[in-house]
């Protein structure tokens, strides 16, 4: 991991811990704290800005966002970090949740196979090429939160497992592959559960639910992984961060 991403990662946790409560120290501070150059320390506030977890004042620093912090069953999609996480991150900073929350899966299906139709078009390769295929339902402290339909190239990912599926996949790739998401694509809609899905989650066919469709890429933009996730928590909130562009 760069160094500047293990810098973020450390003052998230130093957030998380109220070491740092509304505002973070100054950058000469934060050079001193981590004996790293500015440009690190620059470029992991630019990593914690991202995802909204600080707002820059010009002027005046860089303070902590509340919002975030005080909200619960939150998943942040800029982060892809999943539900109120422990460590805010993208992969590198999916699937960390507080303390005080458990997400736990049990795999439906997991195939090797090969893409066809959409997974190809999504995944930028031949119908012939080999994938993973990993179904799985995921519950939050216990209670249903999503049915997860993940394709991974085997280019990239050249074994799963059950083990591996029932824990967070995106950790166990990043460890054993050195494999994190540069960029992504997400398509939210509202969708209706098909027969043989709301089986699986012991929901009414027809029921409504939150779908995400997300395609993950790597540094060269090449994806790896797709996957179309039906979200059921009443109480989940989907949160952005986003900069405004401004032109003088």
């Amino acid at each position: 991991m760069p160094k500047y991403m293990q810098v973020a990662q450390q003052i998230t946790n130093q957030i998380l811990q109220k070491e740092f409560v509304k505002q973070l120290p100054s950058e000469n501070e934060l050079i001193e704290q981590y004996e790293v150059s500015r440009n690190t320390i620059r470029n992991a506030i630019n990593v914690l800005a991202s995802q909204g977890l600080i707002r820059r004042v010009q002027g005046s620093g860089y303070y902590i966002n509340q919002h975030i912090l005080r909200s619960t069953d939150l998943l942040m999609m800029g982060a892809k970090n999943g539900i109120k996480p422990e460590k805010f991150r993208k992969d590198s900073l999916k699937n960390d949740i507080n303390s005080n929350s458990r997400v736990n899966s049990k795999v439906v299906h997991l195939d090797d196979t090969t893409a066809k139709g959409e997974v190809a078009a999504m995944l930028e390769c031949d119908e012939s090429t080999p994938i993973y295929y990993c179904e799985r339902v995921r519950f939050l402290n216990g209670n249903l939160l999503c049915l997860e339909k993940a394709y991974y190239l085997k280019e990239f990912v050249p074994f799963l497992n059950e083990d591996i599926c029932k824990k967070s996949i995106f950790d166990f790739i990043k460890k054993q592959y050195n494999i994190e998401t540069e960029s992504a694509d997400d398509f939210i809609k509202l969708v209706t559960i098909s027969k043989e899905d709301a089986k699986l989650v012991d929901k009414e066919a027809g029921a409504p639910a939150i779908n995400i469709r997300e395609i993950n890429y790597l540094k060269n933009n090449r994806p790896f992984n797709c996957s179309s996730i039906n979200y059921f928590d009443e109480n989940l909130t989907f949160y952005y961060h986003l900069d405004t562009l401004i032109s003088h």
